[in-house]
């Protein structure tokens, strides 16, 4: 029986990790009974924003990418009239075994379970979810186990606080424009992805290649009447979407589901309240590219007002559609 936890494991004994060890240890341990067929490269850091999304890693990108494992803790989640927690963070294989022995010394009333996630192109844990009778039994067992409780639903937490666009345009560091341009791809924000370009124009985000034959890099820049360079691209698609009429994220209010293009991935820690709304890494809907269909990521379990918030913080309005 395949163990779809084991990556976790491996991660958990490392705790800190060079992302570029994380293709040929995801190659190794990645059965194939997984379906991704794309480039190793993405796959792995398709992998470690999975990881991070879910609460179980920090991934930093930059020139030393690298994927942080956090410590375990018990995310609450946003569903009404009920105290349902899911188990996030480093983990072992004696993890389930002490949960459940703890919760045996307490003498609380706990129904664990572990659930497949419905992602099957990449090696992501199973869900651990802990169904409680009360909020103080959750903080009991956090007591006992020595781990972090949240007494707010997190993807609530996430989505009120995280940045938004505004205080990404506050943290913005402005420069005089280059006007020597060169290896120019501007962000077209009807296709969702990065086009040739002779020259950006003002309002455009675009990226840049450094020409270094011995190691090629990009970087991004925000065009204003000055610019303004940026490492992280994922806010820098979004306020280009936001200066523009697209509605890219979508909501089915019947299904609870919230779909964003995979070529736009949400900043992180959006991306992560988003998952958390159910412990659930995002499912994938596939499209007919000829079409001009895109591909979603489509997460589960989204109560309306965390949707809205996510939207909110990216200057956007949710489009209602069914999924």
């Amino acid at each position: 029986m395949l163990n779809r936890t084991r990556l976790l494991h491996v991660l958990s004994a490392r705790c800190v990790i060079d992302a570029k060890k994380i293709r040929p240890l995801s190659n190794f341990l990645t059965p194939s009974s997984c379906e991704y067929d794309g480039p190793p490269g993405l796959r792995a850091y398709n992998l470690c924003r999975l990881f991070d999304m879910l609460g179980h890693a920090d991934y930093q990108r930059g020139s030393r990418s690298r994927l942080m494992v956090s410590r375990p803790s018990l995310s609450k989640l946003p569903i009404l009239g009920r105290h349902l927690y899911t188990v996030a963070g480093a983990r072992t294989e004696s993890s389930d075994s002490i949960i459940r022995d703890a919760i045996s010394s307490l003498g609380i009333h706990v129904s664990p379970t572990e659930t497949t996630q419905p992602n099957a192109e990449f090696l992501t844990p199973d869900r651990i979810t802990l169904d409680f009778e009360s909020p103080e039994d959750a903080g009991r067992l956090s007591e006992r186990l020595d781990i972090n409780c949240s007494e707010v639903p997190s993807a609530w937490t996430l989505a009120c606080f995280s940045d938004g666009i505004e205080e990404f345009e506050n943290s913005l560091e402005w420069h005089p424009r280059n006007l020597t341009f060169g290896g120019v791809e501007v962000y077209d924000v009807g296709k969702l992805h990065f086009v040739d370009s002779p020259a950006p124009t003002e309002g455009e985000f675009f990226c840049r290649t450094l020409a270094n034959p011995a190691s090629p890099s990009r970087y991004y820049v925000v065009n204003g009447p000055n610019e303004a360079r940026i490492d992280e691209p994922d806010f820098g698609r979004f306020w280009a979407i936001s200066n523009s009429n697209i509605a890219p994220i979508i909501f089915d209010s019947r299904n609870h589901l919230m779909g964003v293009p995979i070529a736009t991935p949400l900043p992180r820690l959006l991306a992560r309240s988003a998952c958390l709304c159910s412990g659930l890494a995002p499912m994938i809907r596939r499209s007919l590219r000829r079409a001009g269909g895109r591909d979603y990521f489509l997460f589960s379990a989204v109560p309306f007002p965390v949707a809205q918030k996510i939207a909110e913080k990216l200057n956007l309005t949710l489009s209602p559609q069914a999924l």
